[in-house]
């Protein structure tokens, strides 16, 4: 990427059905070139669906629904 060139990039995606995961897996496909997946540039941790406890975010609001 220009904006880092020589550094990966990691996306964290929570797993969320709405997220579009293959839209975003078309998009790293595109901008990564053809490149075999563990040489990617740009690349993405997917956390699992509904797992409050890895996402400090949806923590903080589920204190707030209370």
């Amino acid at each position: 990427m220009k904006q880092c060139p020589g550094q990966q990039i990691v996306l964290i995606w929570d797993g969320a059905s709405y997220h579009k995961y293959k839209h975003n897996l078309a998009y790293l496909e595109e901008v990564n070139g053809g490149l075999p997946t563990q040489s990617w540039p740009v690349t993405c941790i997917v956390l699992a669906p509904n797992a409050p406890e890895l996402a400090s975010s949806r923590r903080y609001l589920a204190t707030r629904k209370k």
